[in-house]
């Protein structure tokens, strides 16, 4: 079976707003991002 796939790719505002979410997240051994807040924040569908 053979199956190619689109290239991920990530618009650089989406990728602004994650890391910033993640920058304030409480620091653990693994910070949430809440990806509804970054549609929310930008537009972005889920």
């Amino acid at each position: 079976m053979d199956t190619v796939g689109k290239p991920f790719t990530v618009n650089p505002k989406i990728l602004e707003t994650a890391y910033e979410l993640y920058l304030k997240a409480p620091q653990s051994n693994s910070p949430l991002i809440d990806f509804r807040e970054v549609s929310r924040r930008t537009g972005a569908s889920l």
